[in-house]
């Protein structure tokens, strides 16, 4: 089958559609994840891009034509995947059809195998790539979207709480923004859970992302949110990306906090909970900010960027109960090394309710790094 190679990533494969990304591709993805990752059961989830249904459809098509089972978890964000993974044996691969913090022409696969461990260039996608380069093209035939079959979302909330704690965030004014992607699905339980209701801008998914590309990292991104949390009087603003793996964090001041920053406050929180005493950051945190680690005596490990590499550092060490990425990822142990933004809105919300959010940011030895220009 033809196709542009340039899809697969280290980590994922991600492309535009439909010229690199399509249903014929969608399907014999599906195919290749059952004759050569030996797959009998596969999980499916998906963002909402326009693309997404009709990809995981193709793509559900393909798995069970090569004889595979089919569970949908249908639109979510990509951590659910991670969680049933980690905390069940029930399929022996999971695949999230999303392109994550890229604009809205662009879509793709994240394969994520037991314990919530990625399926990367070094462990399968290699071997993915060479089979369907190999193999002749298969009709995807007619497609339908799989119907939702797994509903995990409450007991994920409730994992994601006995990890965290449950902060006591009541009079506490919250702004979220998910940019219309899958990250306001995170807040349907927990805002019940809170006993808050957060002033929602561009919560509801829609692909097309009319309101902002789905990436807090760049600032542009976070500006609206920066204004609507200062607008409010708000004491946070949250931001994620697409498929709801990436957090920015606004302060009430209207600061929008760095990934340097943040890690510095979630280590914090872990610290003084006892639940970490070493970390792992990529090789991109500013130096201020590894100092200010390693003054709390921690030495913290220095890891290429990507998440596939940060989580098999902390699968091979563990001794390491946190890492994070300056892009806004953010790994933790209990939660089989992988990356949750509900974990990460928890831990802050911790550090904003006990007022040492703020505190702990304006007492950091900053700039971290150079000012961003608006």
């Amino acid at each position: 089958m033809r196709f542009d190679g340039q899809i697969f990533k280290p980590n994922d494969i991600r492309g535009t559609y439909p010229d690199q990304v399509n249903e014929g591709f969608a399907h014999m993805l599906g195919c290749s994840l059952v004759e050569v990752l030996g797959a009998k059961r596969v999980a499916l989830g998906r963002d909402c891009r326009l693309s997404s249904p009709a990809l995981c459809g193709a793509l559900a098509g393909g798995v069970r034509s090569a004889g595979a089972e089919v569970g949908a978890l249908d639109l979510c964000p990509v951590e659910l995947l991670y969680y049933l993974m980690g905390q069940t044996n029930e399929f022996d691969l999971a695949v999230m059809v999303t392109a994550s913090h890229n604009p809205a022409q662009f879509n793709g696969f994240k394969v994520v195998a037991a314990g919530g461990e990625p399926i990367g260039e070094r462990n399968g996608l290699k071997a993915l790539r060479r089979w369907i380069a190999s193999s002749p093209a298969a009709s995807p035939g007619p497609i339908a979207t799989p119907e939702k079959s797994l509903f995990l979302e409450e007991d994920y909330l409730n994992y994601a709480v006995c990890a965290a704690g449950l902060p006591d965030a009541r009079g506490l004014v919250v702004v979220v923004d998910p940019g219309n992607g899958t990250g306001g699905l995170l807040w349907r339980g927990l805002s019940d859970a809170l006993g808050i209701e957060p002033i929602q801008m561009n919560f509801e998914p829609d692909g097309r992302f009319p309101s902002h590309d789905p990436n807090p990292a760049l600032l542009e991104n976070v500006i609206p949110l920066r204004d609507r949390v200062v607008q409010e009087g708000a004491d946070i603003g949250f931001a994620y990306d697409g498929d709801a793996d990436r957090t920015v964090a606004v302060l009430g001041d209207g600061h929008i906090m760095d990934g340097s920053e943040t890690m510095v406050a979630l280590l914090e929180q872990l610290l003084q909970s006892h639940r970490s005493d070493r970390c792992a950051v990529s090789m991109v945190t500013g130096r201020k900010a590894l100092d200010f680690i390693r003054a709390r005596g921690v030495e913290p490990l220095i890891v290429p960027v990507g998440h596939a590499k940060v989580k098999a550092l902390m699968k091979s060490d563990p001794g390491i109960g946190f890492a994070g990425e300056q892009s806004g990822h953010y790994f933790y142990r209990e939660f089989y090394c992988c990356e949750s933004s509900l974990i990460t809105t928890l831990r802050l919300l911790h550090l904003c309710a006990a007022g040492r959010l703020e505190s702990l940011v304006e007492g950091l030895p900053g700039p971290w790094l150079a000012p961003a220009k608006e």
